[in-house]
């Protein structure tokens, strides 16, 4: 949903070329994600234009500084991690489909 509210050339439902080492410490990253060597990661567009928004560097890698930001823009404890029932993911989620829906 990201891919196509940001209007991304790519619209595959894949964040693509993530650190790897970023996935256990953020279990609410599940599905959607392509973990590879820190090494490789080369971030994502759709990251990229989600740290546009959040107004923090664009470097299209999820990290705690864009994870910290996206929880500031909700008003949540900044600790720069998404648990797995992450209450920043469902607000994320539901501001998403209000904007889709408007």
């Amino acid at each position: 949903m990201l891919q196509t509210l940001f209007k991304l050339d790519v619209v595959d439902g894949i964040v693509s070329s993530q650190p790897a080492s970023r996935a256990s410490a953020n279990p609410g990253l599940a599905g959607g994600w392509d973990w590879v060597s820190d090494a490789s990661a080369n971030g994502s567009q759709t990251i990229r234009a989600l740290q546009g928004m959040l107004k923090v560097t664009q470097d299209g890698l999820i990290g705690p500084g864009t994870i910290s930001a996206l929880q500031a823009r909700y008003k949540l404890t900044q600790d720069g991690v998404l648990s797995a029932e992450s209450p920043t993911i469902k607000r994320l989620q539901a501001e998403l489909n209000r904007v889709a829906y408007d």
